[in-house]
């Protein structure tokens, strides 16, 4: 099948899935799935320049948006170890594991009615996933909480890009997912971005100034 067929298969069953989730997993070869998450990455990294960062640009008129101190003053081993690996260990167990039905299940719920509510547990789930991130900032006004979508809406939606990838694959695939996108836009992006910030150097006949932008701290080195 052509990529750019496959492509546009991917977006509308991504499309469908949002629009009404339905527990249906897929039967897919192992490179299958490889293409199925590289267009899913491509389909996220584009609503991300089109809405977040627009989004963001908009909430920030409003309020100073601050992250906390806690991903502030991380090593790189630190930095993988929280986000890549431990991060979305956990958030996929506990916002995604439970979306599939299961033997256990139809003691409380038949497969029927299960369908029928999967739809809100997986809005459920994506909000309350979105909404924890908030956690990351620092900023307790009102104007924060009223803007609070604008502010979390790459984990909002990336909350439902992971559930179809949870249900139509597996737990394992939202888990990698989750950790190439955090590997990509927590360390690898700032640090690309880290090499075209200019370091400021100021000298003159009694001082010599130079400051230099990092994004993660050495042991080694007072913070």
């Amino acid at each position: 099948m052509n990529y750019f067929v496959k492509l546009k298969s991917d977006a509308v069953d991504l499309l469908e899935f949002i629009k009404k989730p339905d527990d249906v997993q897929i039967k897919r070869t192992s490179l299958q799935k490889f293409f199925l998450l590289f267009n899913l990455l491509l389909f996220e990294i584009i609503f991300l320049l089109i809405f977040v960062f627009p989004a963001n640009y908009i909430a920030e008129k409003f309020i100073t948006v601050k992250e906390t101190e806690t991903f502030k003053y991380l090593t790189l081993f630190d930095a993988l170890f929280l986000t890549v690996l431990l991060a979305p260990l956990i958030e996929e167990f506990i916002f995604r594991y439970f979306l599939r039905y299961r033997k256990l299940f139809s003691k409380a719920i038949t497969r029927e009615k299960w369908q029928r509510v999967f739809p809100f547990l997986v809005y459920i789930s994506s909000l309350l996933f979105g909404f924890v991130h908030l956690e990351n900032y620092v900023n307790d006004s009102w104007k924060f909480y009223a803007l609070s979508p604008l502010i979390i809406i790459s984990q909002l939606s990336g909350g439902l890009i992971l559930s179809y990838i949870r249900v139509r694959l597996n737990i394992f695939c939202s888990m990698l997912y989750h950790a190439t996108w955090n590997l990509l836009f927590a360390i690898i992006v700032p640090s690309v971005f880290l090499l075209f910030t200019p370091t400021f150097i100021n000298n003159t006949s009694n001082y010599h100034l130079k400051i230099e932008h990092q994004v993660f701290i050495s042991r080694s080195q007072p913070i």
